[in-house]
This record gives C-alpha cells, structure tokens and sequence, in this order.
C-alpha cells in the first residue's frame, strides 16, 4: 500500500508541470525537423535529377522510399519510449542523431567530390557512383532514424503536458492536436518557400546548413525546457503485453466461457501504472481474447503469470489495438495519393511557366506552397471558427468526432487526385499546342497555377484526414501505448509511400508500349500518360473511401471507466459519446454528446425557446435518481409509484385526478434512455423532452392531467400545436417508445439494436412523423449502439436489465391507458 501512494503521490507531483508553458519547448523541435525533412524532400527530386543525375523514375521511388522509411522508424521510437527510455530522451537522443545525418548530407553537397560531375541539358550526364550514393544514403538513413525517435514521441509527449483528468485541460489536448499541426505547417511552408529558393537560387550548401544549424539549436532548446515537463514514466513494453494476452487466450483456449464478463480477472494493482487516465471496460467482442482473463484452479491471483493469465484491462487494450487497425489502413491510399506532390506534380511544375514577374520565378519545390497555405487556413478555420459552431449543435468539445474528419479528408483527397489528371491533359495539349512534346526541358507556356487547385485541395484534405487520424490514434490507444499509437500514424505514411512506390513500379513496367511509349517515362513527361496514373489513384481512392465508410460502421469505441478529480469513477468510452460506429451516413453536425450516458446523471439538450433553468431542474430530478442507483432502477420506481397512487385512487373511489407535477417528475427520468440510444433517436429525445419540459411549467398552474385537458377541451385547443394536451399526447407517444423497444430487445437477439429499435419506431412514432424525419431516423439507426455498449451505458447485466424492462413494461402500460381514456372520455380519437 506504500508503495501504491509513493506512485500516485508522484503522478500527482507531475501533473504540476506540464501546461502551455512548456509548448515553446516543444513545437521549437518540431518545427526544425520540419524544417530540415521538408527543407530537402520538397526539392529533392530535383537533387537527385540534377545534381545526382537519377532518372525520373529512379529519382522519385528514392523519394518514396525515403519518406516511407522515414514513416517506419517510428515504431522503433515509440517502442523504446513507451518501454525503457521515456518520450524525452528518445527525443532527444534522436534529434542529436538527426543532426548527424544532416550535417553528413550537408557536407556531401558542399564538396564536389561527393557529386557526379555537372552537365548540360544537351549531354549524357554521368550518374552518381556507388560511393557517392553511400554517403547520400547513409546520410538519408541518420535522418530517417532520427524521425524515428522525434516524430512519435514529440506529439503525444505534446499531449502529455495536459491532465486528462481535468476538464479544464482535456479540451485543450484536442486543441493542441490542431495547433501541432498549424505550427508544422507554418515551418514546411519556410521550408518550400526560403529554403527552396536558397537551394535553387544560392546553392545546396547553404540550403541544407541553415536547417542543419537550426536542427542543432532546437536539440539546445527542448532541454533547456527540461525541468518544465509533465513526464510520465515508461510503463513496459506494450508489445510483451499484448503477446502475453494471446498466449494466455491460446492456453486456455479449451476452458469454457464465463457466464458473466464481472467473473473475469481484474486487478487495480496490477493494472495502475498503466491506467492513471482510466481502466478499460470489458467489451464482447472477439470472445476468445477474453479467456486470457479466466481464473484457472492453477492462477496465483495474487502474484499472477501474466503469461497464463490477464487482466480484462490488458485484454481490452490488445482488443483496442485489434480494433483500430482497419481505420489505420484506410489511411494508407491517402498518403499514396499525396505521395505525387513531391514527385511528378513537382516535374510538371518543372516544364510550366512558374514566373511571376520578368525576373522572379518560382522554384518548382516551392509549389508545396500552395499545399501548407489551404493546410493552414483550413486548420485555422477549423479550430477558430468551425469547432465553435460544431461544438453548439453536437455538444462534442472537439465539434465533430476524429471519423467525420477523417471521411471528409478522403472525398476531398478523391477530388484532388480527378482535378490533377485533367490538369495533366491541358499540360500535354499546351506542348503538343506549341511542338513541345519532344523537348522534355523546355519551358510549356502554360502556367503554373493550373496546378494550384489539386495542391490546394490536398492540403486542405491533410488538415481534415491527418489530424483526425492523429486524434484517432492518439485517443482510441491504450494510454501506456501513445507513442506506439503515434507511431502508427507515421506507418501508415510510410505504407503510402511504399505503396506509391509499388504502384509507380508497376505502372512503369506494364503500360510500356512495343514502341517506346509508357505511362510514366523516365525521361519526358510530356510523352506519357500521367493523366490515366492520376485517375487511377482517383479509382483506388473511391474504393478506399467504401471501405471506410464500412469500417467506420462497424467501429466500436474503447469504454473506459475514468478516475474523476475527486477520485470517484465515471463510465464512458473514449468517443466522449454514447454511439457505436460512424454516423457518416447523416449529417456529421447531427452528432450529439450526451452526458447521461457517460454520468447517468446530467442530460442537457438544446431546445429552442424553452427554460434553461426548467431544463436545469430536470436533469438534477435525473441526477438524484441516477445517482441514488440505476437509471432503470430509478425509472422503475417513480412508474411503481404511479401505479400504486392509480390504484389506490381506483380502490377509494376518488375523482381526483392525477397530479401533473408527479407524472412529469416521472417522465423526466426517460429522458436519459434517449440519450443513450444515440442519433437515431435524436427527434424522439427533443421531442419529448422539450414536451416534458412544457408539462413542467404548467403543473405551476394546472394540478392534475384532467385539469390542461379540460381547459384545453373548453378552448377547442386539443390538437393545437403547442398546447398542453397535444404535448401530454407526445409525452405518451415517448413513454410507449421506450415500452416497445423494451419489448423488442427482450424479443430479438439483433446486435446491433437496429431491428429493435426499427421496429419500435415503426409501432409507434413513425405514423406521426413528417418523410423527411422518418428518413433521417432511417439513417440513423447505422449508429445505434450495441446491446452490450447500451447496458454498460445502463449500468445493467443482462439478468438485470431484462428483469427491470420488463417492470417498466408493466409499469408503464396503466400509465398509459389511462393518458389514452382520459381523451377517449372526452371524445378526442386517438389518430393523431
């Protein structure tokens, strides 16, 4: 026990550090690697050509391969730091590396000795010799090793500085994730435009020393910023962890299931160092991991072989990892994509007209220009202007989840990759125009901004995919795995490029013609079919984007049960939402945070024109149920209620009706079922409770149901739009919902709640509601959340669950009836 309060002493000692004052620290870092990566690679195509002598072809799969090995090593960084080192030293360790391999590549520009020897146009120009493109190698593979330890870490070690535990800081971190991104893009948009233009203009010497010089003072100034940070202890090797699950799940493999998922394995303990942020809550899906946390006659609970046993904690996080990984792959194909902007989008800018006045003209690798401004526009737009608004229709504190970003980056990302082959073919018809086609290294006058909209519309894809994949990663992990989270993010890049590499291979080798001709010439881009390669990418990305969208369907967010300030835990999953999957297909606005699910206390919708303070009272009238047991439970018993005061009415024969201000106080507890069920039921929860609300205000004046149905007879208001009766009849219609959705899920075994909650709606809401509402709640049925996500949100068991719905079904029936026979016996038809 000493021990435990030595560790939660020191992390509570750590969260002091850390905040926005250590920020300057740590973006200095990665805006010169930024400056020192993208300072070389947007221009290196044209090093390789024409300094190295490579053939096109050559030139850019280097590139790619570069980029993607660069993209690699970030699994070796986040390894090591998530395991043995930490994030600041691997940081640190691989900046000075970085440098190395900069000042290498440096000193191989400078001396002549190190290049092939210069040519014109006109000669057969001698290509670099073996040793030459050692040190050129070499020096590419110091700086790939040191992306490898800088690029995972420097991100989530950014995060780290921010307590997710306070609320306070935890919108923050998703603000970070934005203004990371901003601050890399501000120092590429240096590098394509200055350093670019030194390096076209003064000489490689000077365009890679002043990145190589900036590369050394930010290795000086992130550890001076030392003593400032939040840092949090490596807590193992996450891989050995989740090998340690398969293993245990294969032994036990033969061992019949549990009947109840609180039988298996949990040890707060054991599982601190690696869930201070939260402990991840039992999930059903893929069973057989869950043996891995059976208690065999053989298990030492107390000192457990964690290779024959685990905790449900440690099988969720390999569960969590398992999950991510089809939305991880959908990341690659965009990377492919955005791949040609560094290799044949900068060689067409090469043959256009890139001046801007007489004397100035445009480096070709200062194009990416026109990639980082809509990038920085878009990520400023986005965290200024877009979240705000989001954020007043959704309730999320990040405005939209991290898969709508991600989904509106891919389609933005498919229209770039259209734009540019038809672009290629206006190129092809200006040389062909002017009897160019033959002369690969004249000038086309053609200009160069016919190339400004697929750079555009890519930068403004990266600013939705990849810091919504970034967001994803970072937030769906395991928390001892950030880095590997992180690193995962550069894998995919790196995947792209390799797969561009793959794809550029291939495209060479089978479209060359008997005669010479080929898609992707080495020599004279004017001669190929760069247009069909585009279009091509155009297919491959459309079908990426279906995959996606089914991916994201299907994707379940991590539960986690978070340690409050006050130490208390809250349930909820990491979405901050009650949802299960993608919302993709209805309007990514419509998504909507709801916190009953999460506290089983507060429900706070936005309702137009109503009391916030009525609003206010209702939710603390959930909150005392809620919190006093179980929202059902609490349902239940104020429904019991009602039907002992019906019966004990009937039993005396009294005429007084029932009181308005206990009916209401009852229906305001249901409110928090249709928090939990998500968009598809997002109508029916305004609905009701704005109607539950209207009721409220009115038992301020009318005492009983019988008394605002008789005025309203008196008024021939009845039906009326906004009168007391026609929103008890709604009242009704919600009450009846919640009843035969009950019934339903005790009916049928649908996983997903669709064929329940379809059904449900169809008996008793749809007959009211408009096309266009019916269509919409259609939609939104695809993001219902599993039955097991619901009764986690409900905190039930099945067993428990299924006994207290069919209570309310009872209970809830006579409330009924006798809503409907106090309008029969005043002769309103029930029809409307």
């Amino acid at each position: 026990m000493e021990k435990m309060e030595e560790k939660d002493n020191h992390v509570h000692a750590t969260t002091k550090k850390g905040g926005l004052l250590t920020m300057p620290f740590i973006f200095a870092n990665e805006v010169c690697e930024k400056l020192a990566v993208v300072g070389f690679n947007a221009n290196m195509v044209s090093y390789l050509t024409t300094q190295m002598h490579m053939p096109l072809t050559k030139a850019a799969n280097t590139v790619t391969n570069f980029n993607g090995t660069a993209s690699l090593t970030p699994l070796l960084g986040a390894f090591i730091a998530d395991a043995y080192a930490g994030r600041f030293w691997v940081i640190t360790i691989a900046s000075i590396i970085y440098t190395i391999g900069m000042i290498s590549l440096t000193v191989s520009a400078v001396l002549p000795q190190l290049r092939p020897p210069p040519c014109d146009h006109n000669q057969v120009c001698e290509e670099a010799d073996g040793g030459q493109l050692a040190i050129l190698y070499t020096s590419l593979l110091l700086g790939a090793l040191g992306s490898g330890g800088i690029r995972p870490c420097v991100v989530a070690f950014g995060a780290d500085q921010f307590d997710e535990s306070d609320p306070k800081q935890n919108t923050k971190t998703w603000s970070y994730f934005n203004w990371y991104y901003f601050v890399m893009g501000a120092s590429m948009l240096v590098a394509v435009t200055v350093l670019v233009y030194i390096q076209d203009n003064i000489g490689w010497g000077w365009g890679l020393g002043i990145p190589t010089i900036a590369m050394f003072l930010s290795v000086v100034t992130f550890m001076v910023g030392y003593p400032l940070y939040r840092n949090l202890d490596p807590a193992g090797s996450p891989f050995t962890r989740l090998i340690q699950v398969f293993v245990a799940a294969y032994k036990k493999r033969k061992l019949p299931m549990v009947s109840d998922p609180i039988l298996l394995y949990q040890n707060d303990e054991l599982d601190a160092p690696i869930s201070i942020s939260g402990k991840l809550l039992h999930t059903k899906h893929m069973k057989f991991l869950d043996k891995a946390a059976i208690v065999g006659a053989e298990d030492d609970i107390k000192s457990p072989n964690l290779w024959r046993i685990n905790t449900v904690h440690r099988v969720e996080e390999l569960k969590s990892v398992i999950r991510m990984g089809p939305i991880w792959a959908s990341g690659i194909l965009l990377i492919t994509a955005y791949a040609q902007q560094s290799t044949f989008s900068l060689s067409q800018a090469k043959t256009m007209n890139r001046h801007l006045t007489k004397s100035f003209e445009i480096p070709a690798g200062s194009m990416t220009v026109f990639t980082m401004v809509p990038m920085l526009l878009t990520i400023a737009f986005y965290d200024r202007i877009f979240i705000p608004l989001a954020r007043k229709v959704t309730g999320l504190d990040r405005g939209i989840t991290f898969l709508h970003r991600m989904g509106i980056g891919f389609v933005i990302s498919i229209l770039a990759t259209f734009v540019a082959g038809f672009v290629e073919t206006k190129r092809k018809r200006a040389a062909l125009a002017h009897g160019l086609v033959n002369h690969p290294h004249s000038i086309i006058p053609i200009s160069v901004f016919w190339l400004v909209p697929q750079y555009g519309l890519h930068g403004i894809a990266e600013a939705f995919m990849s810091i919504g994949h970034l967001e994803f990663f970072y937030d769906q992990a395991p928390e001892s795995m950030r880095s590997t989270a992180a690193a995962l993010f550069w894998t995919a890049i790196s995947l792209g490029n390799y797969i561009s590499t793959l794809l550029v291979s291939m495209v060479h080798k089978f479209s060359a013609g008997a005669n010479g001709s080929n898609w992707l010439p080495d020599n004279n881009l004017n001669q190929g079919k760069l247009e069909n390669f585009y279009w091509l990418i155009t297919v491959l990305q459309v079908a990426n984007l279906i995959y996606y969208l089914w991916c994201a369907k299907i994707y379940t967010f991590k539960p986690i049960q978070v340690k409050g300030k006050q130490g208390t835990d809250t349930e909820g999953n990491a979405s901050g939402a009650c949802q299960s999957g993608l919302e993709v297909l209805v309007k990514a606005f419509y998504h909507q945070r709801y916190w009953a699910c999460n506290n089983f206390a507060f429900i706070r919708p936005v309702i137009i024109g109503k009391s916030r303070t009525a609003i206010d009272d209702m939710a603390e009238r959930s909150k005392d149920a809620a919190t006093s047991s179980t929202p059902l439970s609490g349902i239940v018993e104020a429904f019991e209620e009602l039907i002992k005061i019906l019966n004990s009415r009937e039993a005396s024969g009294s005429q007084e009706g029932l009181r308005l201000d206990t009916f209401c106080e009852a229906c305001s507890l249901v409110s928090i079922l249709f928090s939990c069920l998500g968009l598809a039921f997002k109508f029916a929860e305004m609905e009701y409770v704005s109607k539950v609300n209207d009721l409220s205000e009115a038992s301020k004046t009318c005492d009983t149901l019988e008394n605002i149905l008789d005025l309203d007879v008196a008024n021939d208001t009845v039906k009326t739009a906004g009168s007391h009766s026609r929103n008890l009849r709604r009242v009704r219609q919600g009450l009846d919902l919640i009843r035969a959705l009950f019934e339903q899920f005790l009916s049928t075994d649908d996983y997903s709640l669709k064929v329940a909650a379809s059904t449900a709606y169809a008996q008793v809401c749809a007959p009211y509601h408009t096309w266009a509402v019916r269509t919409a709640v259609a939609a939104g049925m695809y993001a219902l959340p599993s039955r097991d996500q619901l009764l986690m949100n409900l905190k039930e068991t099945h067993q428990s669950a299924e006994k207290k719905m069919k209570s309310y079904i009872r209970a809830s029936l006579p409330v009924i009836q006798y809503i409907d026979n106090l309008y029969l016996s005043r002769n309103v038809v029930l029809d409307w």
